[in-house]
Formats: C-alpha cells, sequence, structure tokens
C-alpha cells in the first residue's frame, strides 16, 4: 500500500542501546529509517536504514468473534444473530480464510460427512443464582464469507432465575489450541423472555363461583399471567383484549376497560385491581330465554403489529331476565332526554339540536313498551314564527325517542303530539319548554351614559352576545372572551384599550379612550369594532358587531373639552411692560421660584386679518405683539398654555425666497423653550382680560425683528404638547398624531423713505456715516474708470427705483479751517449734477483738474430735493510734486504701526500670563478648601468616636492594677514568667519547618504531572490513580498506565507511563511517554495523606506552641505516645479519616523511611492505638469532662487517677473534639500517679492506663519511664522524651485570650483591652487628624494670598 508508519521516538539506555519494534503488519519490503536527535531536535551524524522483508502469513494465531447485527435484542428460545468468527494472525490483522477449518473428524468441508468446523461453543462462566441457561446447536450452521466463518442457528433456552424476566450469558469459542475468544469480552450478554407462548388466568375460581352475574354487576379482578416456553415470565407484552356473547344484541357484554394493556416485570396485569376499573355487565345482552355466555377473549403478543400469540378465552355466566306480563298502556308523557350532565332542564337553545323522549306506563306506573309506527311527529302549539325540524320516532328499549331542532324568537314554547290511531282514548299533554338563545352570531353594543361621549374622554360601552335570531345569549358551555375595542378607520379614530386583561363572559363592559386624528369641529359619528371569541368543536369562532346589519358600532363623538384644536392669535395692546420687580405668580406645574410680573392685556382683542400684516422696513423694526390663546375642540381655551412649548419661525414665501434665503442663510428659525424662566421673550406668558370676557392665559409672542428687506415672509407657529396636566396621556396624544397644533400668517415687508445714498463700487462698503474702505486712486489730472458709484436706498439698504437729481461736490477729507487755503483743486469730470436713473447713480470716468496737496479727498453727492439724503466716497489724489514728502510720511506710519503692534502683543502676552496665574491661584484655593473641610469633619469624626469608646471602657470598671490582679488569678502574668524563667524556655521549634518541607518533597517525588481528559490543563497524579483514562483515537479505547522500566528492579522499581491503546480485544502500549517514574510508597503516601491537609491549611502546628495542657506531667505523657503516630511532638489537628489500620511491619518502614529524619532522638514505636470515636463526644455541664464511658456515661474518676488525657485546657466543645480527634487511640487514656493504684484500678479492661510513678516495679531496670497497662491487658514501658520536649512555650496573645475567656471576669478584662487597645489606636488617629487639619488651614491662607496678588 505504500503507506508510512510513525514509530515513535525511543532513548537510550545504559549500554548506549535504544530497542525500537516496529509493527509490520503487511507482506511486503520494508524500509525503516532510523535517525538519532539531540534534545533540540537536531540530527546527529546520519540516517541509515534497513530493509526487512516480510512474508504473507501462512497461519493464524487467534480468533475474534462479535455478532454480526450488535444491536439486536436477544430471547429465549429465538435464533441468535449471526456469530461471525474472525481469524487473525500474530499481528493483529485479519487472516482471510480460503475455506472453512476441518471438523472435529478431520474432514474438509469437501466431504458430504463435513460436520462444520471444529469450533465449541458454549455459555462460559458462572451464571447467577437460580439461572439455568444453555446454547442449543441442534440448528447450528456454518458459512465462510469474505474470509470469516458465519455460523447461524444458534439459539439460548432454558428458564432466568426465579421471578426473573430477563438475564445474562458470557458465550466462549473455543478453536484447536488458540487462546479462546468471549463474548462480551466484559460483561454478558442480556438475554431477554420469549415470545409469549402461555396466558393464564390465576384466580379462576374467584371468577367462577360467582357466576351467573346480574345486570350492572361487577367482575373481581382478573389475575392473568404470561410466560414464554420455558415458563419465564413474559415482560413487557402487548395484550389485546375481544368481548363476545351468544345473544342477539349488538353491545358488548361488559362496560370497562378495552385495552390494550402491557404484562408488567413479572409478566402479570390485573384488570380491575386498585384504582383501576373493572368489568361492569351490561343488561342490553341479558336474555329472557336462557342465561347468556359472554366470552372474554385476551390475546399477547411480542408487540401490537403481531396477530398471532398466547390467547386466554375467559367464558362468563350471565343472568337469564324474568319474563313478564306485557302491561296494557294507560297514559302517555313526553320529556326531554336529560343533557350530558345527567340533569333535565327544560330550556333548549336556539338551532341546537336535542332528544324528546315519549314514553308510556300502566295504570300501576310501569313502563310499556311502545312502538313507533302508531305515532307521529309532533308540532308547536302556537308556531309565532318558529321554525321546528322533526326527526324520526327510534325506539330505545321501552322509549321512543326523536331529534328536535327548533329556531326562532326566545321564550317558552309547548310541543303537542298528534292523537295515535292505535291509543284514541290516551293523551298526551303538551311538553313545555323554554327556548334560549342559540349559538352566538354577532355582537351588539350600547354606550354608557348620555350616549354622546367625548372626543379625547373615556368611552364606556356596554356589550353582549345575541345568536341569529338577535336572542340575547345569556349563558354559554365556553369561555367567552372580548377583543378590546378597535376603529373602523384607524387612519381617522385612534382608540386605546383602558384596562388589563380581556374581559370574560357572555356579557362584558369595554373602556376605550377615544380620540380623532382631525380636529373635530362639530358631532361627528365615528364607527367601533366589538368581537369576541369562543370555542366551537375545539376551535375558536369569533363574532363581531358586522353580523348585525350594520358593518360596525356608530358613536357620535362630541367634540373635546380637553383636546387642544388651534391657536388663535390676536393683536394686542400691553396695559402696562413687565418690570424686573417680582411678584407670587407661579405656574401650577413648576416648583415655587421667584418670578417676573406677568404681562396684562385689558384692550380689546384685535384677531388677525385674513390679510397679510403690511410692515415698513426699518431700523429695529419688531412685528406686532400677538397673543396666542390655546384653544379646545369645544370652543374652551387651556388655562396654563405656558405649560405647552411654543415654537415659531419666519421664512420668505415663494421658491425664489426660498432659495434666496437659504443662500444668505437669512431668517434663521427661532425657538421658545416651556415656562421655565420668565425673562421678557417672545414665548412667555400673557394675562388676556378684555372687556366682557373671562380672563384667561396666552402666550405673548413679541419682540420679534421684523425683516429688513422687503418681500412675502410668512410667521409660522407650532404649539408641542405632551404630558401637560388637563390633556389626554402623552401616549395617547401621540399615536393619534394630536401632539401639535400650527398656525401660519402672512407678513409682507416694503421698503421705507429715501435715506442714503450707498456707494455702490466694487469692493466698497458703507459704514455708518457712508464712508468707503476702497478709495479711488486719482492721480493728477489723469481720468479714472467709474461706472455706477451710488445707490438710493432706505434705512435698512434697501433698493429703492426712484429718479431724482443729485449734486457732486469735492472737499478735502477731515480738512480744517486752514487747511482749504490755497486748493484749486475741482470736479472736471463728470457734470456735478447728475440724474438718478433707476435708483442707480452713473458716470463713465472721475477726472479732476487744479492741484493740491496729496491727500484724502471726499466724493460727495446729495439729493437736490433732500440734502438729509447722501453719502460720499474716498478718492486718494497724489500730486506728483509731493511725491519725496510722501515717502517720508510713509515711512513714519510704518514705524509707528510696528511700534503698536510691539506693545499690543506684549499686553497680550502679559494679560494671558495674568489669566493663567489667576486660573491656577483660584484652583489651588478651591483644593485646599476642599482639603480643610475633609480635615475639620475628620477632626470632628474622631472626637465624637473618642467620647463613646471612652465611656464604653470606663463601663468595665476595670484599670491597669484590677486588670494585673485579674491576670495573675488567671496563671497569666508575673506566675508565667516566674515559670518560665524556672523551668527555662522552650527552644524554637522548628518542627513545622520541616514537615512543610518533607510534604513538599512527598509531593515532588510521589506524584507526576498529567494532562486532563480535556487536555487543558495538567494536574498531579499519584500511583494509586492509574490506570487513567485519555482521549479516544481512531475508535481506539486510550488510557495511560504505569508499568515497570526494568525488569530487574520488578514491580517495586521505577514505573514509566505508557500509552496504552484497546482496538478489537487486543492492547498495544507505547512509551513511556515522558522522562517522569513513579515507584510504589505506600507508606510515603500514608505520611503525604496524613499530613497534607494540615500543611494546606496552615495549622501545622506543636502541642506545645498551641496550646497548654492541666499538667507538665501529662505533657510528658503526651510527648511519649504521640511520636508512635507522628513523630517529635507534632500533633495534626484534621487527620484523615482513617480505614483498617495496616499491619504493624508497615508502621516499622514509615519510622525507618519517613519520621527518624524528622525527630531527634529517633521517636519510640508503639503499637497502634485503637481507632479513635467517630462521632463527637458530649461534654459534662458540671466538669467539663467528655463523656468517653461505654454508652457515652462519664469517664468514672478511678482511686489512684490524676488526669484524663482528654482534659486539656482548651474552652469550647469544638477545641477539645478537636484534640481527642487528633490522640486517636490515647483520646481516652487514664494518667495515674502510681502503678500500684494502676493495678488495684476497676477502669474498663479497654482502656489505656498509664503510671507516672512505677512504684510496684513493672518496668524494671531501674526506672527511666512509665508503666503502661494496653488495651489488651498486658503489661509494658513507655519511654520518657527528652526533657526539652516537655516544656511549655511563653504563652502568646491568643493563649491568654483563650484562657481569660473561659470565665465571666476574664471575659470582661479581654473586653477591657480591646476596648483600651481601639482607644489607643483613635486617640493616635485623632492627633494626626489634627495635624492635618492644621497644615490644610496654611495652605488655604497661602493659596488666598497668591489670588490676591495675581488680581
Amino acid at each position: 500500500s505504500r503507506r508510512d508508519i510513525i514509530i515513535g521516538g525511543s532513548h537510550f539506555y545504559a549500554g548506549g542501546a535504544a530497542w525500537l519494534q516496529p509493527k509490520l503488519d503487511e507482506p511486503g519490503e520494508w524500509v525503516c529509517s532510523i535517525a538519532v536527535v539531540d534534545k533540540n531536535g537536531a540530527t546527529v551524524g546520519k540516517t541509515w536504514s534497513v530493509t526487512i522483508s516480510v512474508a504473507q502469513p501462512v497461519r493464524y494465531e487467534s480468533i475474534e468473534v462479535e455478532f454480526e447485527d450488535e444491536d439486536a435484542t436477544l430471547r429465549i428460545n429465538e435464533a441468535l444473530p449471526t456469530l461471525v468468527v474472525t481469524a487473525v494472525d500474530c499481528v493483529g490483522v485479519q487472516f482471510e480464510l480460503s475455506a472453512l477449518p476441518d471438523d472435529r473428524a478431520g474432514r474438509t468441508q469437501d466431504d458430504p460427512d463435513y460436520d462444520g468446523p471444529a469450533l465449541d461453543i458454549d455459555i462460559v462462566g458462572q451464571q447467577p443464582q437460580g439461572q439455568q441457561l444453555r446454547l442449543d446447536l441442534s440448528q447450528q450452521q456454518a458459512l465462510l464469507a469474505d474470509g470469516k466463518i458465519r455460523i447461524s442457528g444458534l439459539a439460548v433456552r432454558g428458564t432466568f432465575a426465579t421471578g426473573k424476566s430477563s438475564g445474562g450469558v458470557k458465550l466462549g469459542v473455543a478453536f484447536g489450541e488458540l487462546p479462546s475468544a468471549t463474548l462480551p469480552q466484559r460483561g454478558r450478554l442480556e438475554i431477554k423472555c420469549g415470545r409469549p407462548a402461555n396466558l393464564l388466568l390465576e384466580n379462576t375460581e374467584v371468577l367462577f363461583d360467582a357466576a351467573p352475574y346480574d345486570a350492572g354487576a361487577s367482575l373481581p379482578p382478573m389475575q392473568l399471567r404470561c410466560t414464554d416456553v420455558d415458563g419465564n415470565p413474559a415482560k413487557d407484552m402487548h395484550l389485546e383484549l375481544e368481548m363476545s356473547h351468544d345473544g342477539e344484541a349488538g353491545s358488548d357484554p361488559f362496560t370497562g376497560p378495552s385495552g390494550p394493556f402491557r404484562t408488567s416485570a413479572k409478566g402479570e396485569y390485573v384488570v380491575g385491581g386498585g384504582k383501576s376499573p373493572g368489568f361492569t355487565v351490561n343488561e342490553d345482552v341479558l336474555r329472557y330465554d336462557a342465561e347468556a355466555v359472554a366470552t372474554l377473549k385476551f390475546v399477547a403478543t411480542l408487540d401490537e403489529d403481531e396477530v398471532e400469540g398466547a390467547v386466554l378465552e375467559v367464558p362468563v355466566r350471565l343472568a337469564q331476565l324474568e319474563q313478564e306480563e306485557e302491561p296494557e298502556l294507560a297514559t302517555l308523557a313526553m320529556s326531554v332526554v336529560p343533557g350530558p350532565a345527567g340533569s333535565s332542564t327544560p330550556t333548549v337553545g336556539c338551532d341546537e339540536e336535542f332528544k324528546i323522549e315519549l314514553y308510556g306506563s300502566d295504570e300501576d306506573g310501569n313502563a310499556c313498551r311502545l312502538d313507533p309506527a302508531d305515532y307521529a311527529k309532533p308540532y308547536l302549539a302556537s308556531s309565532g314564527g318558529l321554525g321546528a325540524t322533526w326527526g324520526d320516532w327510534k325506539l330505545n328499549g321501552d322509549v321512543l325517542e326523536m331529534t328536535v331542532q327548533l329556531s326562532g324568537k326566545a321564550g317558552d314554547i309547548e310541543i303537542e303530539l298528534p292523537e295515535s290511531d292505535a291509543h284514541r282514548h290516551i293523551h298526551c299533554e303538551p311538553l313545555k319548554l323554554s327556548l334560549a338563545a342559540g349559538a352566538p352570531n354577532a355582537v351588539v353594543a350600547s354606550v354608557v351614559g348620555n350616549g354622546n361621549p367625548i372626543n379625547g374622554a373615556e368611552l364606556v360601552v356596554s356589550a353582549h352576545l345575541v345568536d341569529e335570531h338577535e336572542n340575547i345569549v345569556e349563558s354559554h358551555g365556553s369561555v367567552v372572551e372580548w377583543e378590546p375595542l378597535k376603529a373602523e378607520e384607524p387612519d381617522q379614530l385612534h382608540v386605546h384599550y383602558s384596562g388589563s386583561g380581556k374581559k370574560k363572559g357572555v356579557r362584558a363592559h369595554l373602556k376605550a379612550t377615544v380620540l380623532a386624528k382631525q380636529t373635530l369641529r362639530e358631532p361627528t359619528e365615528v364607527g367601533l369594532v366589538l368581537s369576541a371569541r369562543f370555542k366551537k368543536g375545539g376551535v375558536w369562532q369569533t363574532v363581531t358587531t358586522e353580523g348585525v346589519k350594520v358593518d360596525s358600532f356608530p358613536v357620535t363623538l362630541q367634540p373635546g373639552a380637553a383636546v387642544i384644536s388651534d391657536l388663535v392669535v390676536s393683536r394686542v395692546q400691553l396695559e402696562n411692560e413687565a418690570s424686573d420687580t417680582t411678584n407670587d405668580y407661579v405656574d401650577d406645574d413648576v416648583e415655587a421660584r421667584p418670578t417676573h410680573e406677568v404681562p396684562k392685556v385689558t384692550q380689546p382683542l384685535v384677531p388677525l386679518p385674513p390679510q397679510p400684516l403690511h410692515l415698513t422696513a426699518e431700523p429695529s423694526g419688531m412685528l406686532p405683539r400677538l397673543a396666542l390663546r390655546v384653544r379646545f375642540e369645544d370652543g374652551g381655551f387651556l388655562e396654563h398654555p405656558t405649560t405647552c412649548q411654543l415654537r415659531a419661525r419666519l421664512v420668505r414665501s415663494g421658491a425664489l425666497a426660498e432659495a434666496r434665503t437659504a443662500r444668505r442663510q437669512q431668517q434663521p428659525a427661532l425657538f421658545w423653550p416651556s415656562s421655565g424662566d420668565w425673562q421678557k421673550r417672545a414665548g412667555g406668558p400673557v394675562e388676556l382680560s378684555p372687556p366682557g370676557e373671562a380672563t384667561t392665559q396666552g402666550l405673548l409672542l413679541q419682540d420679534v425683528p421684523a425683516p429688513a428687506e422687503p418681500g412675502a415672509y410668512s410667521l409660522e407657529l407650532a404649539l408641542s404638547f405632551g404630558s401637560t396636566k388637563g390633556l389626554p396621556p402623552s401616549q395617547l396624544l401621540k399615536s393619534a398624531e394630536r401632539t401639535e397644533v400650527t398656525a401660519a400668517f402672512a407678513v409682507v415687508v416694503e421698503a421705507g423713505p429715501p435715506s442714503k445714498l450707498l456707494p455702490a463700487l466694487p469692493g466698497a462698503s458703507s459704514a455708518g456715516s457712508g464712508s468707503t474702505t476702497a478709495p479711488l486712486k486719482v492721480v493728477a489730472n489723469e481720468t479714472t474708470e467709474l461706472g455706477t458709484f451710488a445707490r438710493l436706498v432706505d434705512a435698512m439698504s434697501n433698493r429703492l427705483p426712484s429718479d431724482g437729481t443729485v449734486r457732486l461736490s469735492l472737499r478735502q477729507y477731515a480738512m480744517g479751517s486752514e487747511e482749504g487755503q490755497g486748493i484749486t483743486l475741482e470736479i472736471a469730470q463728470p457734470d456735478t449734477t447728475l440724474r438718478l436713473v433707476d435708483g442707480e447713480l452713473s458716470a463713465p470716468a472721475l477726472a479732476l483738474r487744479g492741484a493740491g496737496p496729496s491727500g484724502r479727498y471726499q466724493l460727495c453727492f446729495e439729493l437736490e430735493s433732500d440734502a438729509q439724503v447722501s453719502g460720499w466716497l474716498a478718492v486718494d489724489y497724489e500730486n506728483p510734486a509731493d511725491e519725496g514728502e510722501r515717502e517720508a510720511e510713509r515711512q513714519r506710519q510704518a514705524e509707528r504701526l510696528q511700534a503698536a503692534q510691539a506693545r499690543l502683543q506684549a499686553a497680550e502676552e502679559e494679560e494671558g500670563e495674568l489669566a493663567r496665574r489667576q486660573k491656577e491661584s483660584a484652583g489651588q484655593v478651591s483644593a485646599a478648601r476642599r482639603a480643610h473641610d475633609r480635615a475639620s469633619a475628620e477632626v470632628r469624626r474622631s472626637q465624637e468616636l473618642l467620647a463613646q469608646k471612652r465611656s464604653s471602657r470606663d463601663a468595665f470598671g476595670l484599670d491597669e492594677a484590677a486588670v494585673k490582679r485579674l491576670k495573675t488569678a488567671h496563671g497569666i502574668g508575673d506566675a508565667d514568667a516566674a515559670s518560665a524563667s524556672a523551668t527555662g524556655a522552650m527552644p524554637p521549634n522548628l518542627l513545622g519547618q520541616r514537615l512543610r518541607a518533607k510534604v513538599a518533597q512527598l509531593e515532588e517525588r510521589l506524584t507526576v504531572w498529567v494532562r486532563s481528559v480535556d487536555g487543558e490543563e495538567a494536574e498531579r497524579r499519584r500511583f494509586g490513580d492509574f490506570p487513567i483514562p485519555s482521549e479516544p483515537d481512531d475508535n481506539s479505547r486510550v488510557w495511560l498506565e504505569l508499568r515497570p522500566l526494568s525488569d530487574a528492579d520488578g514491580a517495586q522499581g521505577p514505573h514509566g507511563i505508557f500509552k496504552v491503546y484497546s482496538r478489537g480485544g487486543e492492547e498495544h502500549a507505547e512509551g513511556p511517554v515522558d522522562e517522569q517514574t513513579l515507584s510504589p510508597d505506600p507508606e510515603g503516601e500514608y505520611l503525604l495523606d496524613a499530613l497534607q491537609p494540615a500543611v494546606e491549611s496552615g495549622r501545622v502546628e506543636s502541642l506545645f506552641e498551641s496550646g497548654r495542657v492541666a499538667d507538665e506531667r501529662l505533657s510528658n505523657i503526651l510527648a511519649a505516645l504521640l511520636p508512635s503516630w507522628f513523630g517529635a511532638d507534632c500533633v495534626v489537628l484534621a487527620r484523615p479519616p482513617a480505614a483498617a489500620l495496616p499491619p504493624p511491619s508497615f508502621f516499622a518502614r514509615l519510622k525507618d523511611k519517613h519520621l527518624n529524619p524528622l525527630a531527634s532522638p529517633p521517636p519510640a514505636l508503639l503499637p497502634p492505638p485503637p481507632a479513635a470515636a467517630a462521632a463527637p463526644p458530649e461534654v459534662d455541664a458540671d466538669s467539663g469532662l467528655l463523656k468517653l464511658g461505654p454508652g457515652g456515661s462519664l469517664h468514672p474518676p478511678f482511686d489512684g487517677a490524676s488526669f484524663l488525657v482528654n482534659r486539656i485546657c482548651c474552652d469550647g466543645t469544638a477545641a477539645r473534639t478537636a484534640w481527642y480527634r487528633a490522640f486517636g487511640g490515647y483520646g481516652d487514656a487514664i494518667v495515674f500517679d502510681k502503678s500500684s493504684a494502676m493495678i488495684d484500678s476497676d477502669a474498663p479492661a479497654s482502656s489505656l492506663l498509664v503510671a507516672l510513678e512505677d512504684d510496684a516495679g513493672l518496668v524494671g531496670g531501674g526506672g527511666g519511664g512509665y508503666a503502661v497497662r494496653s488495651s489488651d491487658g498486658g503489661m509494658g514501658a513507655l519511654a520518657k522524651p527528652a526533657s526539652s520536649a516537655c516544656r511549655l512555650g511563653r504563652l502568646t496573645d491568643a493563649d491568654e485570650e483563650q484562657a481569660l475567656s473561659g470565665t465571666a471576669e476574664g471575659r470582661r478584662v479581654v473586653e477591657f483591652e480591646r476596648a483600651a487597645s481601639e482607644l489607643s489606636e483613635l486617640e493616635r488617629a485623632g492627633r494626626e487628624a489634627e495635624e492635618e487639619e492644621a497644615s490644610a488651614w496654611e495652605a488655604r491662607r497661602a493659596a488666598a494670598a497668591a489670588v490676591a496678588a495675581a488680581a
């Protein structure tokens, strides 16, 4: 196949050898290429290769078995799926068989007597208790296909365990000397019960002993049991039920369950058991001539699609009916058949089908059977526009039934029966009924109230349902839901639904707020649509007002009393101008604040005429004052219009004007906000009190500049209102597009009277006096081009197309009284009298004659008819004779200009620097003020806390002397110091550091890093965690496994991590995957489990570092007992839960390998103590001792016993319990002063006894140890620890607090010292706050001085 196989890397072992084992699974020439690489991946030396010839395999080494259909369900007595046997060669590749193997007699498949391949197939392994399954090979057939053996016809037979409907087996296949194969490799094949073969009735006698059964009788529960051929319970079988009887009635003999059913796990089903109903005899199948026999036929099949199966027929005898004499008919009566609810009612629905029945009886009231042929159809006594549809009389038992359907107007009706020819003497009374409305067909509605709803107000509509004949529906069988009111034309009317949820019932009051989208000037009719829906036959049906002659429900809306319709604009004259004084005017919708006086109007209002307003352009021209009243649709006015927002703009009329206005950006839109600011400006409030009219509030539009350019304009006003008091909700207005009203008025501006002659030369512009900024240049008597040089304009510079005579003159600019002497300069061209042409003054050129000094002159022009209408142009005249003087003057002017610019630049820089310094100083002042305020607040807070804390401290009533006295009483203070000086202070205990180092060493040596299954992060794993599942690869199961690296070291040597693949029952290992190794060390892992929780919680402590015991001699006992478990004087408070203790040899190895390096001298080893109590012991209230005796009783104070080991000076049940658990089996050891008292003690045999003094000579050898009686009754010695290990350490603050908290006085001392410490800290913080406040004040003063200097 020319494929490549990556063998993977390997490492050189000692001796320079490396081993590679490629898997060559295909015959042919294999080339194995090998390269040696260094740690960086670079090739070392030359790459070489070797060619290996692999021959075609000639035999197979093993077999594999599997079912062809792995998902098939296996059942008893049914053929198993085809079993496929695959031959596999030595490298796990299929060996294709060319023929079936020989049989057991050595015959080939071509031999006529060939008996199949010599395969041994059977059930292997131990079967569950009670299960007896066997493999049936009688129908076995073997076939060779695709080089594999396919065996069919296998079946499993036998019985499961008692009461079981399934079981499990493992199949084994053996072939000659080859290793046998199993199916499945793990677990068992699940075999379910076979097809149902037997269906039995378990309680036959109960059913048959009670026969025959009368009408309405109930059959007893029927217990069915279904089994397969071998008697195994048939679980989950499909049961069908068929009923039959030998009578003539067409109905079933029983009422009740009809199936199908399913059998239980035991193959059983109970019909009628428990809460399930049973069978009840149907009276209709009983016979008068004989007993009827009914048959219940049950058919059990594997699934519902099968036809054949186990059948059980149960015959049931039914009682015979007694024959009665036929009674003689005496009376007839009609009635309505009871409805589905079982209650008879004389009310029927219109167009709804119902049944009436006719029944007869004899003189005694016994029922008589009627013949349908004897009676005609009934009729209505009085039709009255009613209609009826009659069915045919049908016999039902002894009575006659007929279906009837009535229609028409609801009310009381009578149904009469015509006289029968067969029974003329018998009269039937009429049947009286009440005809009610039928199914809803439409909605009828009316307006609640006066019937004249107002636009913008709430509308209440009363609605009910009617049927097709307009009968009011009073009730309905299903839920009726009303849809919200809707507008017939949504583009003209907006309807806002009021309320939450949908109304229900046949009648409803629907509320909504209606608002027309157009202004209503008079009552207007609008259409509303009402609809309701109900269920009919499980489907929602909808009815609307469209079903009643008209398409909608018409409503006449009156103009709204709170709906704004338009703006009423009038010209007004104010009574007085608004002043700056204040009064008490406050708008209702804003907060009370001082406001400006509201203008008043007491003169008659002048409505704006339909003709445009004519204005004359003039300086500071204004539009006339306009008062705006906000009018409602009903003619009323808004009380507080200032709550609305008025917008106004003045725009040019006409397309040309609009284009020019846009180009020149003239007359932008003007906006006035609402009533938040009462400054004198357009859009403010005004009080309107015209004679003969009620006072109203309006909006005053004043001080609006009039346009300066003649033309036609439009004054556009827009009033917006939303959440305004007295108006409909803003959301309603927005939905109806009624949030704004507008008005527009035409304004015509005309040009004013002539005001001046404006210079019109290109580049020239007129100042207030008509001066130009672009003077004409005239040299000597030369001619200068002129053209149109002036225009006649009004005061607003608007051109006037007028004609007139203009006089020209020339004078020196700013000429003094003596400067004009000797000047002969005058106008030579044009003439000094010119005519205006269409308002423009023109001349072809300007020329001067005569002479004068060089300088600026004015070409003046004035209207002959009005000298006040004038103007002038600047003329710079140059006389060639004055050239030198002019040059000197220009030089002087340039120097003066340069000096002025330098002074200006210096002044600007100085001004900028002063502004910067002033701004910076102001910021410093503000920051200093805030810092000082914070410091002052902190000083005040500190003083308040100091006063509170001093009061709390003084409340304890203690001082330093009292505290010292109480501490001494509790064994703290000088007494402890004296004891420490007498015994010598305990040297520093480095055990905690050594233990942490030990745990780190164990974690490093006993764990390896392994990447998790998801491949995201690595975690540490121990020896016992392997094998570890890994991510599958190519349908193979993969896991990580530890395997010895060398056969010489064996199982105790280093193990490497190997990656193992399993596919098709074959395992293949690759590795080691890295250089990490692990060696088994159960002792080290035991110690790591014991120490790791305490190290992680930071509580690796010595007994003498964290607690105190009642007596120093007891310390010696503890120090002597504990080393056998933990080494030296270490106590781990949270020991892991102990399982069964390891053997003594285990602890010997633990001591040698791990504990000896931690303690000096090495600890003595005692036999392991018994396991600690699992539950926390109780504490006796009087003595404080833990209840450790049998049954939880208090440990008795035996004669001579001085202490209990568990009586430690710890306050609190949790602390003592933790110490007790830490001691393990030594927690209930009893300590005696003398060994003689220990021997005579009646302490329980299970207790550990220790004597401080061996007066009985139990230890022997001159003493030197403690006498011990172990829990098994044996006597022994306990070695005393080194003296340095039995000293108490100096008490820490926590120890003092723990010792003092045991009494009420001690707790007072603890709380007093806490309060004193907090008070000292507060005093220090207070002093710091005062210092900070003083510093902040100085900084504030300095900053203020800097600001003053900058100013």
